[in-house]
């Protein structure tokens, strides 16, 4: 999938045209992309809308199906229009929920009839495809071992070797096919001074309200669109058309605000910007992302949780530069650690996750101290893990669509 998201940007780059022409045809070609990624959620697997891994809960707790000749095909092919569309998605929640859904896939088609088996080869092709989707093995087994799928499988020595096993196959054949390269390259970091420490706990804490209220903001706004589309074909695919119209003109104009996250995420470190220039940038950026997401169209949040925590990182940099000296990259990448954490509620996940993509072990102690202070303020707020407040809203609205249709009855 990445591979051809990549092709599909290189083509998009060589495309892209500033004047009024250019920024037409980009617009309709993005909203063309939106649409038909909606298109065939909405037809053929509702279930992959979103970034797929509340459902992969679901799946594993039991209160969901996982219609793999469905959900495979159809997230693959609508998470490639839609990102390569300039949407502010990711891969990674997508690539998450395909791996799931082969693990179903291969736990089908050996007719094998133990619910752990099928459980285990789920959870092994979740850490696969989060491993493979930021060529991060340990963000993967971490993902699914120690935090995201903890409270919804037990696990034993035999499935933890799955797991591992899974994972390091997965990293292999990725590596292979798109070399073994960093997902963001970025400049090598000191050593933080100690004197930095208290600027590394405000913006720990300042991430955690921020994640809490980006999650409550999801939420409002799936609902919001819900009673905008109402469920109707017609509807859905002219709201996602209008949305990925406005992508295309952002895309030409202030590219900052879409796509997601990655190119945003080199240029902050290794460039400085006007501190009011970062503040409009992630004020933007959160909107476009909320309204994406809140869409349902297929892609994942974790890119784009980074790329607001990178800008938020940046910003507490512009304001204590005058107090310590501090390299820019670091608050940058302990922002993207700290709001992901937030945000997923897995600040172990969002270490190792930050320190892989960006092969740079000197941030442990930054990234401890940020996602420790964010995990603690967003639990002191009553925030609640996306993916699983996703999964119970999903369950509301599909409870309330089928009482809908047996009243009509």
């Amino acid at each position: 999938m990445r591979i051809l998201i990549d092709l599909a940007g290189q083509f998009r780059t060589t495309w892209l045209t500033h004047n009024l022409t250019g920024i037409c045809l980009m617009a309709l070609a993005c909203a063309l992309l939106s649409s038909l990624s909606a298109c065939l959620v909405f037809k053929f697997a509702p279930e992959t809308k979103g970034s797929g891994i509340s459902e992969v809960e679901g799946c594993i707790k039991g209160v969901r199906s996982a219609r793999w000749w469905r959900i495979i095909p159809v997230k693959l092919m609508g998470s490639i229009c839609a990102i390569s569309g300039a949407i502010p998605l990711g891969q990674g929640g997508p690539s998450v929920q395909i791996g799931a859904s082969t693990g179903q896939m291969v736990h089908d088609l050996f007719y094998l009839r133990d619910k752990n088996a099928q459980h285990t080869l789920m959870v092994c092709g979740t850490a696969a495809g989060m491993a493979s989707a930021f060529n991060a093995p340990m963000a993967g087994i971490m993902f699914v071992m120690a935090e995201e799928m903890l409270p919804d499988f037990h696990y034993t020595f035999v499935s933890f070797k799955a797991v591992m096993i899974a994972t390091i196959t997965a990293i292999i054949f990725s590596r292979l096919l798109q070399g073994n390269h960093p997902i963001l390259l970025v400049p090598a970091v000191d050593d933080a001074p100690y004197s930095a420490i208290p600027i590394f706990i405000v913006l720990g804490l300042v991430s955690g309200m921020l994640g809490v209220g980006f999650n409550h903001a999801i939420m409002i706004i799936r609902h919001m669109f819900v009673l905008l589309h109402h469920n109707e074909p017609a509807r859905y695919l002219f709201v996602t058309a209008c949305l990925g119209g406005g992508v295309g003109i952002l895309l030409n104009l202030f590219p900052a605000l879409v796509l997601d996250g990655s190119q945003l995420l080199v240029e902050l470190t290794h460039d400085s910007f006007p501190l009011m220039t970062m503040l409009i940038w992630f004020l933007l950026r959160l909107v476009t992302t909320l309204l994406c997401f809140g869409s349902g169209l297929p892609g994942g949040m974790m890119m784009p949780a980074l790329a607001l925590g990178g800008l938020l990182g940046c910003l507490m940099a512009g304001i204590c530069q005058s107090l310590v000296s501090i390299d820019v990259a670091t608050l940058c990448l302990a922002g993207m650690a700290a709001f992901f954490a937030a945000t997923v509620r897995a600040p172990i996940t969002a270490i190792l996750l930050v320190m892989e993509i960006t092969l740079d072990y000197n941030l442990l102690l930054p990234l401890l101290i940020t996602t420790i202070s964010a995990v603690i303020m967003a639990q002191g707020m009553s925030g609640r893990p996306i993916d699983r407040w996703l999964l119970q809203q999903s369950q509301a609205l599909g409870q309330a669509v089928n009482k809908q249709k047996s009243s009509r009855k």
